[in-house]
């Protein structure tokens, strides 16, 4: 995704489109939350709209919040990933591999294999611990990516609707692998 991203920005740049970008230099901007205007996480639009041309990092979708912040003719692009491998880059970013070592004598080579064949054992002994000091949801072992597209279980939509409805919302949805 920081590939995409990168590519993207340098697009707008070179065709003097305005960005939403955050106050404080980051990939993402709101997420893992909806972004949320009133936070004023993000640098104001010089456009006299208000409006921006593009965003190209991390956030949480919501059409009603997008569709007020982005020109009309936005193109709307997702990025997905094989939700393994969203997981493997998940362990490693926060330095799990370190920690089974640490907490349970695990060779760091080994501990994604470990953690997989457990992960119940794992989690029990460890949440007490290390996890929830630097972790902040247990939902992000879950697959996160119907979530990044505005899809909340414990709301009271029907899943294949939503993502019916998502398709049509989206102009392209790339998968991560195939960039």
């Amino acid at each position: 995704s920081d590939l995409l991203s990168t590519i993207l920005l340098r697009f707008a740049d070179a065709n003097n489109l305005t960005v939403l970008l955050p106050r404080i230099p980051s990939t993402n901007i709101g997420y893992p939350f909806l972004f949320n205007r009133n936070r004023r996480e993000h640098l104001p639009s010089p456009k006299t709209s208000g409006k921006y041309d593009m965003m190209a990092l991390h956030t949480t979708y919501d059409e009603k919040i997008w569709h007020k912040l982005m020109e009309k003719d936005t193109l709307y692009i997702g990025l997905v990933r094989e939700p393994l491998r969203q997981f493997e880059s998940f362990f490693n970013y926060y330095f799990l591999p370190e920690t089974l070592h640490q907490y349970f004598s695990i060779k760091e080579e080994n501990a994604f294999d470990a953690f997989l064949q457990d992960a119940r054992m794992f989690l029990g002994k460890w949440y007490g611990a290390w996890f929830t000091k630097y972790v902040d949801n247990r939902k992000m072992l879950q697959n996160t990516m119907l979530g990044d597209f505005g899809f909340h279980s414990h709301a009271s939509h029907n899943t294949s609707a939503y993502v019916s409805e998502l398709l049509k919302s989206f102009h392209l949805i790339i998968p991560s692998e195939h960039l």
